[in-house]
């Protein structure tokens, strides 16, 4: 049985992955192709809920920096 700590740990492994590959495609130091790899391993055992909330933070991030800086 999962406890909240074991679920936590997973959510904050989920999310780092996640963030991770998201700010390696926006600073483009990551190119397409391997993108798409990463994202084939990350999402075999997708979180919707984890992934929501880092496509959230870094989509609104990345949209700050952008309008910020006209």
């Amino acid at each position: 049985m999962d406890t909240l700590s074991d679920k936590k740990e997973k959510y904050d492994e989920l999310y780092r992955t996640y963030h991770s590959i998201i700010e390696m495609q926006l600073s483009l130091s990551m190119d397409g192709v391997r993108a798409k790899k990463a994202w084939r391993s990350a999402l075999s055992d997708i979180e919707v809920s984890v992934l929501s909330d880092v496509l959230a933070e870094v989509l609104n991030q990345a949209g700050y920096k952008i309008l910020s800086h006209k």
